[in-house]
C-alpha cells in the first residue's frame, strides 16, 4: 500500500515488470498455501480471503511476502464464520466471496489480479461513492480493460489479468 501511495504522490504507476515480479512472488506464496496438507497428509483446502496491497509487504532487499493469513478458512477448520459475515476487504474481494458463497484457490487469484491490475494502473478497480456500491461493483465483477487504463500493458500481460478477473469461477 506504501508504495503505491508513493506511485500515486508522484503521478507515476508501477513498471509492468514489477508489478509482474511482486503479483508472480504472491502467486508462489498462494500456491505453498493451496498445496498445504494436514499432519495425515489431507489437503487443507486453505484460502486466504484477504489477498490486498496492505498484506503484501515488500523488503528493501527486494523480498515478497503474503502476511495475514488471520481470516482463511481451511476445509479442517473447527469453527464456522457467522452466517452473512463477509471477511476481508471489499475492494479486492472475489464476486463470490462478496455474494457470501463457498470459496476455493480461485477466489484468492481473482484478489490478486484485482491488485495487479491496481499496481499496473494505480486506481482500483472498483469505485463508487459508498460501500454499497463497491459491493454492488464487486458482485457484478465487471473490469474495464487494462489496457484501456494502462497501454503499456501488453497483450499478454493483458490476457493473464483479464483471465483471473473472470466472474465466473
Amino acid at each position: 500500500r506504501t508504495v503505491l501511495r508513493e506511485c500515486e504522490e508522484r503521478g507515476k504507476v508501477m513498471p509492468p515488470r514489477v508489478a509482474l515480479l511482486i503479483a508472480q512472488k504472491v502467486c508462489s506464496a498462494l500456491q505453498a498455501a493451496h498445496a498445504a496438507k494436514d499432519s495425515n497428509k489431507k489437503p487443507m483446502d486453505l484460502v486466504h480471503r484477504d489477498v490486498s496491497p496492505q498484506n503484501i509487504l515488500l523488503s528493501t532487499s527486494g523480498e515478497v511476502k503474503l502476511v495475514d493469513f488471520g481470516i482463511a478458512k481451511a476445509a479442517t477448520k473447527s469453527t464456522q464464520t457467522m452466517a452473512g459475515a463477509l471477511k476481508g476487504k471489499l475492494l479486492y474481494m472475489s464476486p463470490e466471496q462478496a455474494l457470501g458463497q463457498n470459496l476455493d484457490s480461485r477466489s484468492d487469484i481473482y484478489s490478486l489480479g484485482l491488485v495487479l491490475y491496481e499496481l499496473l494502473t494505480g486506481e482500483r478497480c472498483f469505485q463508487a461513492d459508498s460501500e454499497l456500491g463497491v459491493l454492488e461493483k464487486v458482485r457484478l465483477g465487471k473490469v474495464q480493460d487494462i489496457q484501456t487504463v494502462n497501454p503499456l500493458v501488453s497483450r499478454d500481460m493483458a490476457i493473464v489479468l483479464n483471465k483471473a478477473l473472470q466472474k465466473n469461477v
